[in-house]
């Protein structure tokens, strides 16, 4: 794959300070040219001088992006043939496929008599998408502790949905006792 860009240094700028800004834009745009398409321009003022210069290192840019490229192939194609690889010898020591690990990953079986009810279950989830926004994503075992914890606080489904609710509500990162409600505008009394 060819470059794409054309890279400028910020030296460039002292080399064509004494050039006019009318020369400076016939020079960017044969630059980008010979870059583009490797066409050599027809230059005839200050510019023409600088030109062979720019054309080196445009050359020597190329030459490295092509180098870095054919590096990065290789490695991608070692990489993947080392994955596959690996997909092979699982397949052929009888374990699962690399997908169905993959898809395990996102298996969790609670430990609760709750699970199967999709009330309880999409609150749970959304309590662990709201730890995976606050940047503190769940592992399965501290899944199971908040469950365990949600157990010790009420053997009640609907109450521990509230609880959960009421943990998202406020953005809590573990689940605690419901409080109890206020009406509208009362205020919390100081001690």
């Amino acid at each position: 794959m060819a470059m794409k860009y054309l890279k400028v240094y910020y030296d460039w700028a002292e080399v064509t300070a004494t050039l006019s800004d009318a020369e400076r834009g016939r020079l960017i745009t044969a630059l980008v040219q010979y870059a583009k398409a490797g066409i050599l321009p027809e230059l005839t003022g200050a510019e023409r001088h600088l030109f062979p210069m720019f054309q080196a290192q445009i050359d020597r840019d190329r030459d490295d992006y092509k180098e870095i490229s054919e590096k990065r192939k290789i490695a991608g194609k070692r990489g993947g043939l080392a994955k596959a690889s690996k997909c092979k010898q699982v397949l052929a020591n009888g374990s699962k496929s690399c997908q169905d690990k993959e898809k395990d990953k996102d298996k969790y079986n609670p430990p609760t008599p709750f699970w199967g009810d999709e009330r309880f279950r999409k609150a749970f989830q959304d309590f662990c998408a709201m730890r995976t926004k606050m940047k503190s994503p769940m592992t399965d075992r501290a899944k199971t502790m908040l469950i365990n914890k949600l157990n010790e606080l009420s053997g009640d489904m609907d109450t521990q949905i509230r609880v959960l609710d009421q943990s998202i509500l406020n953005g809590w990162k573990s689940v605690y006792p419901l409080s109890p409600s206020k009406p509208k505008g009362q205020v919390r009394e100081l001690e």
